[in-house]
This record gives C-alpha cells, sequence and structure tokens, in this order.
C-alpha cells in the first residue's frame, strides 16, 4: 500500500478489501498524493478498528460511496455506533444505497 502512493494517476476508486487490516499509514501516504478518490471499498477486513473510520473520513472527504461490510472483528465495538454516525456527518458526499 505504501508504494501505490507513488503513482502519478487521478483515481477515483479505490479497492482494498480481502485484507487483515486497514493499512493507515499507506493511506495517509496515498491520500496525500491522489485527491480525487470518490469511491472505496474495505469489505471483508478480518480486523476492522472503530477508529478506521475516523482515518478514512479525515484522508477522503470527497467519497461517495464506502463499503465496510462484512469485517470479520470489529475491534472497539462499544463505539462502533457512534463511529459510523460520525463518518456519515463527515463525509457528507456519501450516497445511500
Amino acid at each position: 500500500m505504501l508504494q501505490i502512493f507513488r503513482f502519478p494517476l487521478n483515481l477515483k476508486s479505490l479497492n482494498l478489501s480481502n485484507q487483515l487490516t486497514i493499512h493507515v499509514k499507506g493511506l495517509r501516504a496515498f491520500s496525500r498524493k491522489i485527491t480525487t478518490l470518490t469511491s472505496l471499498a474495505c469489505s471483508d477486513i478480518a480486523s476492522l478498528h472503530s477508529t478506521d473510520m475516523f482515518v478514512i473520513a479525515d484522508y477522503f472527504p470527497l467519497l461517495e460511496e464506502l463499503n465496510l461490510s462484512c469485517p470479520t472483528e470489529v475491534k472497539d465495538h462499544s463505539n462502533f455506533l457512534t463511529r459510523i454516525k460520525a463518518l456519515s456527518t463527515g463525509l457528507s458526499n456519501l450516497h445511500e444505497r
């Protein structure tokens, strides 16, 4: 993931599904270089942390589509719903499906 940010592309969509975790450092580097992302898929993440949602909202404020479906395990489960609400508020361009 850390090497993706070197690509000189105007990406609109990125699929990071089927990973063990969401790689926060890689997303940070990616978001600094690629500011055109409107769709992010992170389905089937083995270990999803509720803080990952804040990272996504901070790094990709223009997202229109976000897929966080089917995590195997949710860390920080007690704060999960609160963080989802914060995520949906922070990403005003999200479309409901």
